[in-house]
């Protein structure tokens, strides 16, 4: 017959169970540090490609990109990366690694109309009227776009603001935090044939929305020094008198101390029969007559008679009038209460467009024509506007030497229209191989949403008109998140950046080249396995 286990050799083998499991969890996870925080020991994911295009580095060959919590961790070589047991592994032997797509000029989730021109300036804002439910924008992200810039493209002259956005599966984020978006001004008639008298008058009062802004800025400089005096001088005010209620409280309540002390000793010296204090026993001799009265009962001359009342009056006054120099002689060591300064007015307008001037936003100015792209120069050098950024210029080849010169970058829309210029058949050509050869910084942007999915195409098609691969790849990636400041978070694959990766089959200028997987912020967005 068996004999069954005691229930002492039950438990230290349930505990022995339970320290081999403990020491089993404390294996460290390849590729982590060995003093890396509890954290930090969450899923990774390993991206393996064949080649990644850092874009900002030389590309790798069969490389991976390990991403954990949304941001790039490590990129290298597959025998240099050490991938953790744990990590969800994406790979395609053949593919290629590009950072998620920049549309550097896009309507995406903006409705038709949505800042009417009748009310729009310079600071009205696109980014609270944007639909994160339109539909044309609701496969951004499966065309590899990670970030889009958003922005009115009314024909008013003054159109707002822009807007930061980034596509997710339902909707879109936006960019936070992030930088302040551009002013955008309309200097065109567009690309259709007007005289050039109307333009010059069209663009003449353009330069009037500045000025002013040095008073303007003045006045708020003042109001904000008028406050900055008020606040010190009302904290005095307030630390003097919490001082002296604070001794004034004090001297009461001991007043009051007092006063309930002598009321018990008088309470007791009734009790026991003796008088009160106040009430002294009398010290006339015996024989003498009561008050008012000399000896024998004669009256005094001065007996019954009591003050006049002006004697009395001018007595109180002086005692008043000592009262009030004392507290007069107090109260002229007091702080006076501060007046709260006026507010002055407002002006949306002029702050947005002092930050334009000083480089606290971008000025982004949609020109075609050369004496529209000149007038923009002149607005530029003229009131002193610290970056600005071209949106179209199509004649910007006669004039790309003094763009170099004065800073102006510029965003290209419509590269695919080879032949269809207005400036000639060989005109974009022209164009894009003068802007590159002048160092002038150009992005491409789609210009309406429903053009983005072929971003990737229009980069193509520069450089089929003259422009290197490595630029080409630039104007979709790194150049516009420099535009819009925010190169330091997406643009390139870098380690501490954020995880927005795009896979294509081939070559991302291949013609054969397709998306196979789009990955934002550590997220799989869009897989072409599952298709």
């Amino acid at each position: 017959m068996k004999r069954r286990p005691s229930g002492r050799a039950s438990l230290c083998f349930v505990a022995a169970l339970l320290a081999a499991g403990s020491a089993t969890a404390q294996v460290p996870i390849p590729g982590l540090p060995k003093n890396a925080p509890k954290q930090a020991i969450l899923p990774f994911m390993a991206i393996k490609v064949g080649t990644i295009h850092r874009v900002d580095a030389p590309p790798i060959e069969d490389g991976v990109i390990l991403v954990q919590k949304g941001k790039i961790k490590t990129v290298g070589k597959a025998s240099e990366v050490r991938v953790p047991n744990r990590a969800k592994v994406i790979e395609y032997p053949d593919g290629h690694a590009y950072p998620g797509f920049i549309d550097a000029l896009s309507t995406a989730y903006s409705p038709r109309d949505a800042l009417p021109s009748s009310s729009t300036d310079a600071s009205s804002s696109i980014s609270g009227v944007l639909d994160p439910h339109d539909s044309a924008s609701s496969e951004l992200a499966k065309h590899g776009v990670t970030t889009a810039y958003v922005s009115n493209r009314g024909n008013t002259t003054w159109r707002g603001t822009g807007a930061i956005v980034r596509p997710v599966e339902k909707g879109f984020l936006r960019f936070r935090p992030g930088p302040k978006t551009a002013v955008h001004l309309r200097m065109t008639t567009g690309t259709g044939s007007t005289h050039p008298l109307t333009r010059r008058k069209s663009l003449g009062g353009i330069g009037k929305a500045f000025e002013g802004l040095e008073s303007y800025e003045k006045t708020r400089d003042k109001y904000a020094k008028k406050l900055e005096k008020y606040e010190k001088e009302f904290d005095e005010y307030i630390e003097y008198h919490a001082k002296k209620n604070g001794k004034e409280g004090a001297a009461k309540k001991s007043d009051k101390k007092k006063g309930d002390a002598k009321k018990k000793d008088e309470g007791k010296k009734a009790e026991s029969g003796a008088k009160p204090s106040g009430e002294r026993g009398s010290r006339r001799r015996p024989g003498r007559g009561p008050r008012g009265e000399r000896p024998g009962g004669r009256p005094r001359p001065d007996a019954g008679k009591s003050p006049s009342k002006d004697e009395g009056k001018k007595g109180d006054d002086k005692k008043a009038a000592a009262k009030s120099s004392d507290k007069d002689k107090k109260d002229s060591k007091a702080p006076k209460r501060p007046s709260f300064p006026k507010k002055p007015r407002p002006d949306p307008v002029k702050d947005v467009l002092i930050d334009v001037r000083d480089g606290d936003r971008a000025l982004r100015v949609e020109a075609h024509r050369d004496d529209e792209i000149r007038a923009a120069l002149d607005l530029k050098k003229e009131h002193g506007i610290d970056t600005m950024i071209l949106e179209g210029a199509s004649a910007a080849n006669l004039s790309a030497e003094d763009l170099a010169n004065a800073g102006v970058s510029i965003v290209f829309t419509k590269l695919e229209e080879f032949g269809r210029s207005p400036y000639g058949e060989d005109a974009m050509r022209d164009l894009v191989q003068t802007v590159a050869k002048a160092d002038v910084p150009f992005a491409i942007g789609s210009g309406q949403v429903r053009r983005a999915r072929h971003l990737p195409l229009i980069a193509a098609r520069a450089t089929a008109l003259g422009v290197d691969e490595k630029t080409a790849l630039e104007a979709i990636t790194l150049t516009p998140a420099q535009m819009l400041g925010i190169d330091d978070r997406v643009g390139s694959i870098r380690e501490g950046k954020l995880a927005d990766i795009v896979v294509t089959s081939g070559p991302l200028f291949a013609s054969d080249s397709k998306i196979v997987e789009v990955i934002a912020g550590g997220k799989p967005l869009y897989s072409g396995k599952d298709q």
